[in-house]
């Protein structure tokens, strides 16, 4: 079970602030249901999202970002402080199989994470 408060209180020597958690990112590309094309010798894949609103207006955000399935395990898992992450997959996916993405947000106090989205590379 997933818990969280908000928005959370956090009390510092000097201040005392109360941070709401970021609205996640919205997915864009490769989108759900998208088959992505496998090449020799292969081209990169741009996984892109649109940003996550902090709803305080002072917080950096930054991302993770997370592919699943076939072979992939967490090797492909990347920190960034942008919204597009460029992955040479060819040797690390297989042929027609279904891979899941996502990300993460963070303010620095709070992690939301986005929407999976889905894709079929092709045979």
């Amino acid at each position: 079970m997933e818990y969280r408060a908000e928005p959370a209180v956090h009390i510092g020597p000097d201040s005392i602030f109360a941070n709401r958690a970021p609205r996640p990112a919205t997915l864009v590309s490769p989108a759900t249901g998208n088959v992505l094309q496998l090449f020799e010798p292969g081209s990169p894949v741009v996984f892109s999202w649109h940003d996550a609103f902090d709803r305080d207006g002072w917080d950096t955000l930054s991302y993770t970002f997370h592919i699943r399935g076939g072979i992939l395990g967490t090797s492909a898992d990347r920190w960034t402080p942008d919204t597009t992450v460029t992955l040479w997959l060819m040797g690390l996916i297989s042929p027609d199989q279904v891979y899941s993405w996502w990300v993460e947000a963070t303010d620095g106090h709070v992690v939301v994470s986005s929407d999976k989205a889905t894709f079929r590379t092709s045979s």
